[in-house]
């Protein structure tokens, strides 16, 4: 993060800069906090697929490429 020359020492999170997700919710609120991450991401990805049956929604083509996107970088 420092290498980018865009942050400075005294404005990065290591907690925020060097894990993702899931990991942050694991540490900050636990087990719980996991769960409803998890939860809320398995509904997203829900209405998606039921907009791409319906209505072919480009909307909810563009949230899935992003999400698989994101999940292999």
């Amino acid at each position: 993060m420092l290498d980018s020359g865009f942050f400075q020492q005294f404005n990065v999170d290591p907690n925020r800069a060097m894990h993702d997700e899931f990991l942050r919710s694991l540490y900050e609120w636990g087990l719980p906090g996991l769960l409803l991450l998890l939860l809320f991401l398995g509904e997203a990805v829900r209405i998606c697929v039921r907009l791409i049956r319906e209505t072919d929604s480009k909307e909810a083509w563009a949230f899935l490429a992003f999400l698989r996107r994101s999940s292999s970088a």
